[in-house]
């Protein structure tokens, strides 16, 4: 842990979180854009 508590992620880590994220960020995108949800 970090001076303040926080929990320091190594790179893998990182990496997974970051794939993780961005694959649920492309099935909301995905999903908005199929029921036309255009936010533009």
């Amino acid at each position: 842990m970090g001076s303040d508590g926080d929990i320091i992620m190594n790179t893998k880590e990182h990496i997974e979180y970051w794939l993780k994220s961005a694959a649920h960020d492309m099935e909301v995108a995905e999903t908005l854009f199929q029921n036309q949800k255009y936010d533009w």
